[in-house]
């Protein structure tokens, strides 16, 4: 991953961590909505939220419907 990928992922996981509290979804709550199943469910949001890895494009919608916002604030 360059530092510039690891710097977006960064941004945009703090974003989804701001937008899951202050709709009051726990990771696995987010986990569910966006179409994640299994028990690696948390793990994967937890991985978005810290930077580590980036959103799929497929589920960019599963997460602005489930934090009720613009995707374009993500």
């Amino acid at each position: 991953m360059t530092p510039e990928i690891y710097k977006a992922n960064k941004i945009i996981g703090e974003r989804v961590r701001k937008f899951r509290e202050q709709a009051g979804l726990t990771q696995e709550e987010l986990a569910y909505k966006a179409g994640y199943k299994g028990a690696t469910n948390r793990m994967a949001i937890s991985k978005i939220e810290t930077g580590n890895n980036g959103i799929p494009r497929k589920r960019l919608m599963l997460f602005a419907d489930a934090l009720n916002v613009d995707p374009m604030l993500l």
